[in-house]
């Protein structure tokens, strides 16, 4: 049975989840819900398109379909997506128009706030979005970083935040049951945020990085299984 301090912990660690997404959300669709209504030119749009493609950024893995996942679509069914955001800036480096393309993602974004506001996960959960965050980046360091896909360097850094604010989530629980693991992993993490804000480093040295937190996330998954409770407001 667990101590006090343990269900504490875990129940802070869902809170803490939920409160990422939630707020990843709100950005998400203010951003798009103003890059609609903008009239600002070119540079306003582009801040408001960076602010929503950051969003995304934080939700990516979390809106994928999977287990524990928050709905039954798969990513190639969403408007909201990596390729339809890179073709949002395309089409604004271009001076096209952008309101056809941009009425779809505007319309799931708010769907999609409301659903972000109901996840709740166990530690265990949590861990495995960490370590599916960062496998995601290590799968697509290699492309990003050599320009032959949508996905920015810029994509990456703040993936690897959002990967590093998840972990953080369950730090505290961590510390408690398995303090060794959560410390590794925090430096990992950290070793791949630097790594990915040097922009001499090469793609080999960042997919090393994250594979190593891959593997720590991973273990620290397992140890924290069977903690808390999972769910989703109805």
């Amino acid at each position: 049975m667990a101590t006090p301090a343990e269900q504490n912990a875990a129940l802070a660690a869902t809170d803490a989840y939920r409160s990422v997404m939630t707020k990843a959300g709100e950005i998400l669709a203010a951003a798009l819900g103003s890059l609609q209504s903008d009239t600002g030119g070119t540079l306003s749009a582009g801040i408001e398109l960076a602010a929503a493609k950051h969003a995304y950024d934080v939700v990516r893995v979390q809106l994928a379909a999977g287990p524990g996942g928050l709905i039954s679509s798969t990513a190639s069914e969403q408007s909201i997506s990596d390729s339809s955001l890179a073709h949002l800036s395309a089409l604004l480096a271009a001076g096209s128009p952008i309101s056809s393309a941009l009425a779809p993602l505007v319309t799931e974004s708010v769907p999609l706030q409301v659903l972000l506001e109901r996840v709740i996960l166990t530690p265990s959960d949590i861990a495995l979005r960490a370590e599916r965050v960062v496998a995601w980046i290590s799968s697509s360091t290699p492309a990003a970083l050599s320009d032959t896909s949508g996905i920015t360097r810029d994509d990456l850094v703040a993936t690897a935040a959002s990967a590093r604010a998840t972990a953080q989530a369950v730090d505290g629980l961590g510390r408690i049951i398995a303090p060794a693991t959560a410390t590794l992993a925090e430096g990992r993490l950290a070793r791949l945020e630097a790594d990915l804000a040097d922009p001499t480093t090469d793609s080999r040295r960042v997919v090393s990085a994250a594979d190593a937190a891959v593997a720590s996330l991973g273990q620290l998954a397992g140890q924290l299984a069977g903690y808390g409770q999972g769910g989703a407001y109805q």
